[in-house]
């Protein structure tokens, strides 16, 4: 499969993803939702944020692949993947009032760790 239909399939996805975000945006209330209204808020949100930083990595890893234009989604992918999973953890540690710079420091080093497995497997 080229790497255009992938980039349609992200792009379709990313804004579903939004449109779900944004309903539960608008129409649940944090005070009363309870647990099920932040599980979807955090969910919604992550999905957002990792097509979204996926798309716009790969506006820039692309010049520096441009011979193997798979090569650059893939990277794109991983690090949309790694940059939202870190926000989406810093958010949810945030909500709980347990974010602390040695919590946000672990999880940045948990991200490294991986992306330096992937890089060099």
């Amino acid at each position: 499969m080229p790497v255009k239909g992938y980039l349609i399939g992200t792009s379709i996805a990313t804004l579903l993803t939004l449109v779900a975000f944004l309903l539960v945006l608008f129409y649940f209330d944090p005070t009363t939702a309870g647990l099920v209204g932040v599980i979807l808020f955090f969910i919604s949100l992550g999905a957002t944020l990792m097509g979204l930083i996926t798309l716009l990595l790969y506006l820039f890893v692309r010049r520096k692949f441009l011979e193997n234009p798979i090569k650059a989604y893939t990277i794109s992918l991983r690090g949309g993947i790694l940059l939202g999973a870190i926000l989406i953890s810093a958010g949810i540690l945030k909500s709980l009032g347990a974010l602390n710079w040695w919590n946000t420091a672990m999880i940045i080093l948990v991200a490294l760790v991986l992306e330096i497995y992937f890089r060099v497997k």
